[in-house]
């Protein structure tokens, strides 16, 4: 049985308090080189994936295991780093704790041995729990998480490095306790955790995921706004992503919403964009680094504390993105905008740490404004069979009158992609799309989506604005027919 959150947090929340200051210790743990071994194995399929869960969970679980044997918590996961919080434990003590995690050599696949490394620092940490409409989730921050982890940046495989905390800078930005909440007595595991990760039986699996880093304007105080992280929770479930984490570094802090894992949409291109799109149109200050790729995900840790998360190179490019984006721009990776709509304002090359070539980023707006040929890439194979039947229904409709199609299918499996592909064939038709809401499920959205097109109405506008651009399509249309 899998342990998901803390129990003490869970008992906090059952008596209505969400979010509070422990003072002790954090360790942050890195293994250097695991994302590009990841790389390697990606292209050996689930055996591949079996495989290299295996590896990385010889090397996260004496980690955990280490953290909560030592009267500790785990805070959360940052790809292959994890953080751990002792409380009531001094930094000496802390730095013992961490030399006992780091000192194993761990085998990886053929031979290859991975050195830990970690960050020590003593000092208040924050612990929060985040409200959303569907789920709750909990995160740890502060200075003194932010210190570990530039204590671990610095060393090198198999060093622990501490942070003295009795610089003064140590303790800017720690925030007094949220105040308490409703109560949530009924409160279990299952409020943070949804059962689609709970109940997953395979450890890992390489899938096409986008992942977003988000960011507040303010990079000091980032993810940690409140209300940012709220809305990147609620805006995540509403169009189907998973808010993975929230990490504390140096440069900032962020949070990671993954489109395409733990569930796949036909559409999670069209689902990103909108969620960036309400995202910096609620805060238009905050920032996005995103990229779409074949990534390894899965669940991160042991039975004392797991988390569902992605690893690969293309989470790691989004993420450096994150910190070299504008305040309310979207700074993307080259994948990413073969199937986006957002509208692309420039690019630009760019070093990036992590990488050893120059990558050619593009910089994007948060404006949707292609149509719906942008969700689809790639060559269109293996449906000869179902274009063939729409090809006989259309010559029957055309001969005797109007046909019904019917087509079904679980999600993913390209049922979009296939009637965009024969309506692409027939240019001398018009099909007319009445689409339904697959996100909100609002009412009516077929003949709200048509009116839109019609009127020639974006996504942005105001009901005013609205109202005039439709009035004054009607207005043309009539003047065209001769009503007026």
């Amino acid at each position: 049985m899998r342990t998901f959150v803390p129990p003490f947090i869970v008992e906090e929340v059952r008596r209505g308090v969400f979010g509070g200051t422990v003072r002790g210790a954090v360790i942050v743990i890195d293994f250097p080189g695991f994302t590009s071994l990841a790389e390697s194995f990606m292209g050996k399929g689930a055996g591949g994936a079996e495989e290299l869960s295996s590896i990385l969970d010889g090397l996260l679980r004496p980690a955990v295991d280490g953290i909560i044997s030592s009267g500790g918590f785990v805070g959360g996961f940052a790809g292959d780093s994890v953080t751990g919080v002792l409380p009531g434990i001094t930094l000496g003590e802390a730095r013992s704790v961490a030399d006992s995690i780091v000192q194993g050599e761990r085998r990886g696949s053929e031979g290859s041995a991975f050195r830990a490394k970690a960050g020590v620092c003593e000092g208040p940490v924050e612990w929060s729990v985040i409200r959303g409409r569907r789920r709750l989730f909990h995160y740890v921050s502060g200075a003194a998480v932010a210190q570990a982890s530039a204590a671990q940046e610095a060393c090198r495989p198999g060093e622990v490095v501490a942070f003295d905390p009795t610089a003064p800078e140590a303790w800017d930005g720690i925030r007094p306790e949220p105040p308490p909440g409703a109560p949530v007595p009924c409160c279990t595991e299952s409020f943070f955790v949804p059962e689609r990760v709970a109940s997953l039986e395979t450890p890992g699996e390489f899938r096409f995921v986008t992942s977003v880093f988000v960011s507040g304007p303010d990079r000091c105080s980032g993810a940690h706004d409140r209300g940012l992280l709220a809305s990147v929770l609620d805006l995540a479930e509403q169009y189907g992503g998973y808010l993975s984490g929230v990490d504390t570094k140096p440069e900032g802090s962020n949070a990671l919403v993954l489109f395409g894992a733990p569930v796949s949409h036909e559409n999670d291109a069209y689902r990103t964009d909108r969620f960036i799109v309400d995202l910096i149109g609620a805060f238009p200050g905050a920032r996005a680094g995103v990229e779409r790729g074949l990534v390894f995900t899965g669940l991160l840790g042991s039975t004392g504390h797991s988390a569902y998360t992605a690893l690969g190179c293309s989470v790691n490019l989004a993420a450096r993105l994150l910190y070299l984006a504008e305040p309310g721009t979207v700074l993307s990776g080259p994948s990413f905008p073969e199937s986006s709509g957002l509208l692309r304002s420039g690019s630009v090359r760019l070093r990036v740490k992590g990488f050893q070539s120059e990558i050619e980023a593009a910089v994007l707006s948060a404006g949707i404004v292609s149509d719906r040929g942008s969700l689809f890439s790639g060559p269109f194979v293996g449906r000869d069979e179902e274009l063939s039947l729409l090809e006989n229904e259309l010559s029957a409709s055309i001969r005797n009158g109007a046909r019904r199609v019917s087509i079904r299918g679980e999600a993913g499996v390209g049922k979009s992609r296939l009637v965009y592909e024969f309506e692409t064939a027939h240019p001398e038709i018009r099909f007319i799309d009445l689409q339904a809401d697959t996100i909100q499920g609002r009412s009516f959205n077929p003949f709200v989506r048509l009116l839109r097109r019609f009127a020639q109405l974006g996504d942005q506008g105001d009901t005013e604005s609205n109202r005039s651009g439709f009035e004054a399509r009607v207005s043309e249309l009539a003047l065209r027919r001769g009503t007026y």
